[in-house]
């Protein structure tokens, strides 16, 4: 039955239901037009609400069939972890097919900065902003755990971390992936990692005058000197800083959890202790994921971000004043105190 008609048959059978007794003219029609509005007024809002779960649900599907990556979000149930796939779109890498040549002194040379990249696809381009792709986690959050515990004040991510894990390789209902030995990044590791690249940096004594080493850092020691194809000296330096930088801002990663909005341009889901945690599912460096009833006999580590909620006490701390806090907690004291005196009057009485 349409809605349309639903709506028909309630208003015919309020309009069957009308009193004709003693009422007056005016009366009768004043609650025949309240009637007729009210009617109107709940079937667009109906309208309303099934136009929107078609749009999410053609939205979610299209999201499905469109996405070209996902990253992983793990979560806890009664102890044990398991990981939930979160879709996203993210521009890939351009591939080189070749290289343009230029005629120089008579012979063809490579052109510098003519290479060759193969067209990209629409889906191949398509992006996503941070803030989008934050909504989204919190999204599969709360519809995995309630999404009533939304509307809860004070009440939202209290741990967001990177984590490594690998999959156990069964796939329980609501798509979710059971995981064992997820840890988290070793953050000394890595720092003490990025100290010994920076300890690398050449000094006076290292650089030799009128040499022109790799073209960079003027030094024979440079890894470029030896194998053109390996990164320069310069170039890890410079990736060590920015790691140990991005170890000084990992509570960025709470901040976009709990208000996405501010996630755009700080490129928290490009990696921060690790290497980014999102992963292709199509072309030759997709990431193998469990399907359902089926074997799974990969041991690669995944990378994912654990997600934590609870109350946040620090946030109410700041936003509380004390005195509100103070009375809040006097009166559940006063409803305590008073639940506990009528109990054991009760039993008294017994």
């Amino acid at each position: 039955m349409s809605v349309s008609n639903t709506f028909l048959d309630i208003e015919n059978n309020v309009a069957s239901q009308r009193p004709l007794g003693d009422e007056s003219r005016w009366s009768a029609l004043l609650k025949s037009g309240i009637e007729r509005v009210v009617v109107i007024f709940g079937h667009s809002l109906l309208q309303a609400v099934v136009k929107e779960r078609k749009e999410k649900a053609g939205y979610s599907l299209s999201m499905f069939n469109q996405r070209g990556q996902c990253l992983f979000l793990c979560l806890r149930s009664q102890g044990d972890h398991y990981a939930l796939q979160v879709p996203c779109m993210r521009p890939a890498p351009r591939k080189s097919i070749g290289h343009s040549l230029k005629e120089i002194d008579g012979m063809l040379e490579m052109a510098p900065g003519g290479e060759i990249y193969a067209p990209l696809t629409a889906k191949e381009v398509a992006l996503e902003s941070d803030t989008v792709i934050w909504h989204r986690i919190r999204e599969t959050y709360f519809s995995n755990k309630g999404k009533w515990k939304r509307w809860l004040p004070f009440y939202g991510p209290t741990t967001v971390r990177e984590v490594e894990f690998q999959f156990v390789g069964v796939v329980d209902p609501g798509d979710r992936y059971k995981v064992f030995g997820v840890t988290p990044v070793d953050i000394e590791k890595v720092r003490e990692r990025a100290d010994s690249r920076i300890a690398l940096e050449p000094n006076d004594v290292d650089i030799e005058y009128g040499y022109s080493g790799c073209g960079q850092c003027f030094t024979k020691n440079c890894p470029a000197f030896i194998d053109r194809s390996r990164p320069c000296n310069l170039d890890l330096i410079n990736e060590a800083k920015q790691q140990k930088k991005k170890l000084c801002l990992l509570g960025q990663l709470k901040d976009c959890a709990n208000s996405p909005s501010v996630a755009n341009g700080l490129n928290t889901l490009g990696g921060m202790a690790q290497n980014s945690c999102i992963y292709d599912l199509e072309g030759e460096n997709k990431v193998v994921i469990p399907k359902l009833n089926q074997p799974y006999d990969q041991t690669d580590t995944v990378r994912g971000i654990e997600m934590v909620m609870g109350w946040q006490i620090d946030r109410m701390k700041l936003k509380v004043p004390k005195f509100i806090a103070w009375a809040w907690f006097s009166l559940a004291l006063i409803w305590l105190l008073a639940a506990f005196f009528g109990l054991v009057i009760m039993y008294a009485k017994d």
